[in-house]
């Protein structure tokens, strides 16, 4: 037998179980608390904030390049740039929206804590905003 086929079953093995943990979410049927529900209140609040600034530079961006573009007459080192620019826009603006998710699926997994979902600070922070008092 080789040793190293079996060494690297076992860590195999351990890398699917690590896996396994981290993707299963804990279910708990605890209430959150005033603190975990003030922190993703103000999560929530924060995300929003950055999501409009993100839509707000990407889209003057996207503006800029364009324009870029139509004034670059015959000019293709221009037009290519302008490309680029769009291209790259998008590209940050999807890398951003995932790190988002994985920020928020990181929390609720490892910490059994949910900070903010990327879709509610979007569409609103009503669900963890909500005073009740």
């Amino acid at each position: 037998m080789n040793i190293d086929y079996i060494m690297g079953d076992r860590r195999s093995k351990a890398l699917i179980l690590l896996g396994f943990i981290l993707l299963n979410s804990v279910l708990v049927s605890a209430q959150s608390t005033a603190v975990e529900t003030a922190i993703s209140c103000m999560a929530c609040r924060i995300m929003q904030l950055v999501f409009m600034i993100i839509g707000m530079v990407v889209t003057l961006v996207i503006i800029f390049a364009g324009l870029k573009w139509v004034g670059s007459g015959e000019d293709p080192d221009v037009r290519n740039q302008a490309k680029q620019m769009i291209i790259h826009a998008i590209i940050g603006l999807v890398i951003i929206i995932i790190a988002a998710y994985a920020v928020s699926w990181l929390t609720s997994s490892l910490m059994e804590f949910t900070i903010a979902d990327p879709a509610s600070a979007v569409s609103g922070c009503d669900t963890w905003c909500a005073y009740k008092g």
